[in-house]
């Protein structure tokens, strides 16, 4: 499941929620074009979060799909994303997570999207760090 949420337009947050399925990855796509469609800056705070009430399929092929369509996108509109997009944070709260992960994730960020790059333990932190790039 994802809910996206850009009432607070220039910065949008993206939230996924258990297994992401390739219809969640088309809608975030989807969107992420219409804010590159409006041609101003904004900023990407991305979310995984773990609902134990929501039905968990941990499905590895689609899982590998959904991972390849991100990344492939990415590229595509890398020159676009580059240009309008001034960042996207990885909001990870779980502390083993984020210790293991935070130095890779902002050149994996600055590969993909070509955009500055972050991973962040709070969400305030997230938010005031894309704040801080607009």
């Amino acid at each position: 499941m994802i809910i996206i949420q850009d009432s607070k337009f220039p910065i949008v947050a993206v939230q996924f929620i258990n297994a992401i399925s390739l219809a969640d990855v088309e809608q975030y796509l989807t969107q992420f074009d219409q804010w590159l469609g409006r041609k101003t800056p904004f900023g990407v705070l991305l979310a995984q979060v773990s609902d134990p009430t929501q039905a968990t399929i941990e499905d590895e092929t689609v899982h590998q799909a959904v991972h390849r369509a991100i990344v492939q996108w990415g590229k595509q509109n890398k020159d676009r994303i580059a240009q309008h997009c001034v960042g996207m944070v990885l909001l990870i709260e779980d502390a083993a997570e984020f210790a293991q992960k935070q130095r890779a994730i902002p050149k994996t960020i600055t590969a993909i999207y070509g955009c500055p790059g972050q991973a962040c333990a709070t969400r305030s932190t997230a938010e005031q760090w894309l704040r801080q790039q607009l």
